[in-house]
């Protein structure tokens, strides 16, 4: 079976940079209706642009993922627009980097409310929406971004890791949920380790300043190490891949599992 997104109707979340503009790029180009959401408009927008004028078919909704009254309306858009969607992918969130001592309860509970809350807003407006059959009356496919974090714990990083192992969980819990409902709706979870991002930039900074005292260089070579497989970051249109995959119906077989895309980082 080739993979592709035929027809489909994919929102993706935190979708106007890194990782999330991957996602929407490739199942765009895998042929997917792509709802592009993001609280950065402008980029928004402009990603959008960029896959309409490639041939792809997209529009933008402004989306706080932490919004409960926002998912309800890109979802009411998404129908009103297409008929229903197939696809969810919960890539947006946020990293942090402190040691425990010195993370406040605000700090600890933003990194839960962004990465966390909003998945389960999207889970369950998904699984509503999808019980009804999707865009093409045969169910979907939700696609949670978690982390190596969610699997491994590392000093600096508890706020982080607690977000993306309860993603995790929440994800295998959700897709036993819609078995056990009958439902046609399959749930699955990627896990990257460090990608060349934007947000992965900006950690990198923070890290330095945590680790080796503002030495960036080395810093990089420390997190490169940690990746034995090429000795290198890996890319959003890695990650991109596997969202793909467990987007289309070559997956048809799979829930609740986790595909790691981390340059053998977990070995």
């Amino acid at each position: 079976m080739s993979i592709d997104v035929n027809n489909k109707i994919a929102i993706v979340t935190g979708a106007a940079m890194g990782i999330g503009l991957a996602c929407a790029q490739t199942l765009a180009a895998a042929g997917a209706k792509v709802v592009v959401t993001d609280i950065a408009d402008d980029k928004g927008k402009v990603a959008t642009q960029n896959i309409n004028d490639v041939g792809g078919e997209a529009i933008f909704q402004h989306l706080d993922v932490t919004s409960e009254n926002e998912w309800a309306s890109v979802v009411s858009k998404t129908i009103d627009t297409f008929g229903g969607f197939d696809v969810l992918v919960n890539n947006a969130g946020i990293f942090h980097v402190g040691f425990l001592t010195n993370t406040s309860l605000e700090e600890w509970r933003r990194v839960q409310h962004v990465n966390v809350d909003s998945v389960f807003l999207g889970v369950r407006e998904a699984i509503k929406s999808m019980q009804l059959g999707g865009s093409a009356g045969q169910g979907g496919s939700i696609v949670n971004i978690s982390s190596c974090a969610a699997l491994k714990g590392s000093p600096g990083h508890a706020a982080y890791c607690a977000s993306k192992a309860a993603v995790h969980l929440l994800s295998k819990a959700a897709a036993a949920e819609c078995v056990a409902l009958g439902a046609s709706i399959r749930v699955n979870s990627v896990h990257p380790s460090v990608i060349e991002t934007p947000m992965a930039d900006e950690a990198m900074k923070k890290w330095a300043d945590t680790f080796t005292e503002g030495n960036m260089e080395t810093m990089r070579e420390l997190i490169i190490n940690q990746q034995p497989l090429e000795k290198r970051l890996g890319t959003p249109e890695e990650v991109a891949n596997a969202v793909l995959y467990l987007a289309s119906d070559a997956s048809s077989f799979s829930t609740g599992t986790e595909i790691m895309v981390d340059g053998g980082h977990m070995l």
